[in-house]
């Protein structure tokens, strides 16, 4: 009896402890501030400017439409009034900052025309970090704390070990293999480098690798060699303090998350050592990540692993897209959508950038795959169609998102063995969602038919168990400097394993993809991606699990998959007609994927609440987001307040159908016109 009670009092603390942290993740990104976001048909010169009225705009995002029967170029503007006026904005609710916006909509319209001369498509709110996320801890960094050279391995320290609830791989004498996810068994990523390498005796630095996180570590020896810490790619300080004359950069953040990913991503040489009193093991020297030799460009999106329709996660995939002209962004972070990160990822697709998200986490009732706290959806951008999505899979070859009981009854009165154990991998594809009582969508089935049947799942690789270079600002550390922990888990350490092999395909079929003028398409991107998920080890019928998705990652063989060969593949949009006759959904093909959009299916409400139903997609009322919409003030106006009320239905989860409720909006809208857009 008093074993039941000590193991319900555990139980009791870590949901506790799971909801505190939940409530804490999703209270740093629900404050509003006084700016907000302005989309505008214009492709000039995009950098910080001063409208009239003492209005400023800072530019965000450089994309097309998200409609592809209204195609145009647009830009995204961080805007804010004058001081005097700031308070208006300043809201609590969701509710109140669109009445706010409503109200300033006209002052909006008529600023941003004498600013850019063309009327906003759209106007938005700008949600933010809560003030408490604002201050991560700052390491100061002296001359003598930069990264050595990178000819001779640095010694690393072994720290935590790893996690016993989950397969721990060992070699035959029973010690620890640390670096295990590296083996051709598991990703093949040793080995495709060695390939790469071999392939090309001029091997460097060709491909750029975004890595967008929390923040790192700069001062940590396993960092990466080549590597752009820049001020501008702190997009909370870039953004929530514009015109800051003292932004810092992502390394001297410290922050724990980012310094983990990036070891997994592109660390670089090390001799790991083991931890004194901790698990034996031979000493390791190897690179810790699978793509050292990239060039890196860490952007700081958030200070934590989750945001909510911020504009700081658009802002860092268009800098590292466009701004940096990275060909490969990794990214383990996830959460809610918005229109903006919708045009920042179809855009950066276009340029050629392939994007690898994290599917994300959640915990877990005792060996299932239902989420107590968070569901077990996909998360965005993971779940668009143009990104490639990341999942799970143990050194056992099964699913992160379920443990079998045994694995904690050795240590079921361990609380962070209860921990360890709760925690799990998101999984499924994209627009599928799960609440706690089963499945509640399929995957896309236009992305089906257009792409190829595998094309909508993620692609699944190692984790948990990962090596973790832990930073010294992490309270774990003690504030000791180069440790490693052996306990890296989430799909956050899978994400960067399938980003490093991309950089590795992509660094092989360099000069063939370059010959063909296809470096800055959406070829590049796609074969990227088809590439990995034609070499993913799946089950013998080929068919996509629903745990594993496409596959597991094999780094080495998706680099038998040449460019020429991938561009050979049949154009599946093409064949659609008689696939769709045949009633043959092909496994893969190399077509343009679709064009993602936002709308009430693809909101922060939906995934918290997943059974709300969304009329067909061909009923559904579109945002209005041709220029042929605001020609003159008047029609601007109108469009702009029913592109705003339409949005505001989107947070809700409600996705208004065309003809009746669509008259509804455009009436509502008009009315708006009359009661706050008197001409000047």
């Amino acid at each position: 009896m008093q074993r039941i009670k000590q193991l319900q009092a555990l139980c009791l603390l870590a949901l506790l402890a799971l909801i505190l942290q939940g409530c804490q993740m999703i209270s740093m990104s629900l404050a509003f501030d006084e700016k907000i976001l302005v989309k505008v048909p214009y492709t000039g010169d995009l950098t910080s400017r001063v409208g009239t009225n003492g209005w400023r705009f800072k530019a965000l995002v450089l994309a097309s439409a998200t409609n592809e029967l209204q195609p145009h170029i647009a830009a995204w503007f961080l805007a804010w009034p004058p001081e005097g006026e700031r308070h208006q904005l300043k809201h609590w609710s969701t509710t109140g900052t669109w009445r706010a916006i409503r109200r300033l909509t006209p002052e909006v319209a008529d600023v941003v025309h004498d600013a850019f001369g063309e009327y906003p498509m759209v106007i938005e709110p700008n949600l933010i970090f809560g003030k408490d996320a604002l201050a991560p801890p700052v390491i100061k960094q002296t001359p003598d704390e930069k990264l050595p050279p990178p000819a001779q391995p640095q010694e690393a320290q072994a720290h935590s070990p790893p996690s016993v609830v989950w397969p721990v791989k060992k070699d035959s004498a029973g010690r620890l293999q640390p670096l295990w996810y590296l083996d051709d068994q598991y990703s093949q990523l040793r080995t495709a480098l060695q390939t790469v390498e071999s392939n090309a005796p001029e091997y460097g630095s060709t491909i750029r690798i975004g890595m967008l996180d929390c923040g790192f570590d700069a001062s940590h020896v396993a960092m990466p060699e080549h590597i752009e810490d820049d001020p501008a790619a702190n997009a909370v300080n870039m953004l929530h303090t514009p015109g800051d004359a003292q932004p810092i950069p992502p390394g001297a953040t410290g922050t724990p998350h980012g310094t983990g990913t990036l070891g997994i991503l592109a660390g670089r040489k090390v001799r790991l050592l083991p931890a004194a009193g901790g698990p034996q093991f031979e000493p390791v020297e190897d690179y810790l990540g699978g793509a050292p030799h990239a060039q890196v460009v860490p952007v700081l999106v958030a200070p934590w692993v989750f945001s909510l329709q911020t504009a700081d996660l658009a802002y860092g995939i268009d800098y590292a897209s466009r701004a940096k002209n990275c060909d490969v962004i990794s990214m383990s972070h996830g959460g809610a959508p918005s229109l903006i990160w919708a045009d920042a990822v179809n855009a950066a697709y276009a340029r050629g950038t392939a994007i690898f998200a994290a599917a994300g986490d959640f915990y877990s009732w005792i060996g299932t795959d239902m989420g107590i706290l968070v569901p077990s959806y996909t998360v965005y951008p993971a779940a668009f169609r143009s990104v490639m999505g990341v999942t799970g899979v143990t050194a056992d070859g099964k699913t992160y998102a379920k443990n079998g009981i045994g694995h904690l009854a050795m240590h079921i009165f361990s609380l962070s063995a209860w921990s360890d154990y709760l925690f799990r991998g998101s999984f499924g594809a994209d627009m599928e969602t799960r609440w706690l009582f089963g499945y509640l969508h399929d995957p896309d089935p236009g992305q089906k038919w257009d792409n190829g049947l595998l094309h909508p799942y993620p692609i699944a690789a190692f984790s948990p168990n990962i090596p973790w270079a832990l930073s010294s600002a992490d309270p774990a550390s003690g504030g000791a400097k180069n440790l490693i922990d052996l306990n890296g888990a989430g799909t956050s350490a899978a994400t960067p394993q399938v980003a490093a092999a991309a950089a590795l395909w992509l660094q092989e079929n360099y000069a063939e993809i370059n010959a063909s003028n296809d470096w800055h398409s959406w070829r590049k991107a796609e074969a990227v991606y088809v590439a990995l998920l034609a070499s993913a080890a799946r089950s013998k019928t080929g068919q996509p699990d629903h745990y594993l998705g496409a596959g597991i990652l094999k780094a080495a063989n998706a680099l038998t998959n040449d460019y020429a060969s991938i561009r050979a593949m049949a154009d599946t949009r093409s064949t659609r007609p008689q696939n769709e006759k045949s009633g043959q959904v092909p496994p893969l093909g190399f077509s343009r994927a679709l064009r993602d959009y936002y709308d009430g299916e693809r909101s922060g409400a939906q995934l918290f609440f997943p059974w709300r139903r969304q009329p067909e997609f061909s009923q559904r009322a579109d945002l209005r987001q041709s220029p042929k919409y605001f020609s003159d003030r008047e029609i601007a106006l109108r469009n702009l307040y029913f592109n705003g009320l339409l949005l505001e239905q989107y947070e809700k989860a409600r996705t208004p159908r065309k003809g009746a409720e669509e008259a509804c909006l455009d009436t509502r809208a008009g009315e708006l016109v009359k009661e706050f857009g008197d001409p000047r």
